[in-house]
């Protein structure tokens, strides 16, 4: 055998045991709350949202229903996944959860995932479709808006500052903060019913899943005026312009929206 063939024959061995190179490192995502919309086959919608950290190659997520839904899988709560990356291809199973085993099967990096889903097993056994995961911005920061009446007139102001943790609870990242609105009298601008609360830290009062808010506060107010729970149901989007937040101010039944207006 000449020298060159000898050389040859080395490398290709050497290759081969080493199932043919390097494999790619490992993708990485950003740590914190995600949104996840997942689309079965039958065209059913689930909006699911939580926690999800990585180390090395080895990611851990906890989700939640982020929304209201008639869905099987929509009705998830504080469910553990666990998976690796494999260059950029994401796999994540879940725990047992009422009997559904959920696998999510999606390639991407930095703040985006997209692929595919699958459920052995329970209420939704044979369900398969798409997802769409983002990673959600911190809603740490100073929110503005306005209370509207069901006709979409002007009712009051709303001022909401907020603190995000970094930890999540069960897949819900606690807030906590202040909020304020002011709803005028008959004839005045402002200065009539003034209502601030604090956000107490506690996931059940104050939390964000995915897109989804809840804020809830005991609320005192100016004389005349009477006192009670302000809470805030709402979700968020950054579809289109500013960061925003609309929903309903349960205790009122009357619709908002809030726009982060700074940091």
């Amino acid at each position: 055998m000449s020298l060159k063939l000898f050389v040859l024959a080395c490398l290709t061995s050497v290759l081969a045991s080493c199932g043919g190179g390097p494999s790619a490192p490992p993708a990485s995502i950003t740590t914190g709350n995600w949104s996840l919309t997942a689309t079965s086959n039958a065209s059913v919608a689930s909006v699911l949202g939580g926690s999800f950290a990585q180390s090395g190659s080895s990611v851990f997520a906890t989700m939640n229903a982020g929304s209201d839904t008639s869905s099987c899988l929509g009705r998830l709560s504080a469910a553990p996944f666990a998976g690796s990356f494999e260059g950029k291809n994401l796999t994540l199973t879940s725990a047992p959860i009422n009997g559904m085993i959920v696998t999510l099967k999606a390639t991407g990096a930095g703040n985006e995932l997209t692929g595919n889903y699958s459920v052995e097993g329970g209420c939704a056994a044979g369900e398969q479709g798409t997802i769409e995961a983002r990673y959600v911005q911190p809603l740490t920061g100073a929110w503005r808006g306005n209370i509207k009446n069901p006709d979409g007139t002007f009712l009051g102001t709303i001022s909401v500052d907020l603190t995000q943790s970094s930890a999540a609870k069960n897949g819900d990242f606690p807030l906590t903060g202040v909020v304020y609105y002011d709803i005028p009298l008959p004839g005045q601008t402002s200065g009539g019913c003034v209502f601030s609360g604090t956000i107490p830290s506690d996931t059940a009062q104050a939390s964000v899943t995915g897109n989804f808010v809840v804020i809830s506060a005991a609320a005192t107010s100016a004389p005349g005026c009477a006192n009670g729970d302000i809470t805030l149901v709402g979700t968020m989007t950054e579809a289109s312009g500013p960061t925003l937040i609309y929903g309903v101010v349960q205790n009122m039944s009357k619709p908002f929206a809030l726009v982060k207006i700074r940091p």
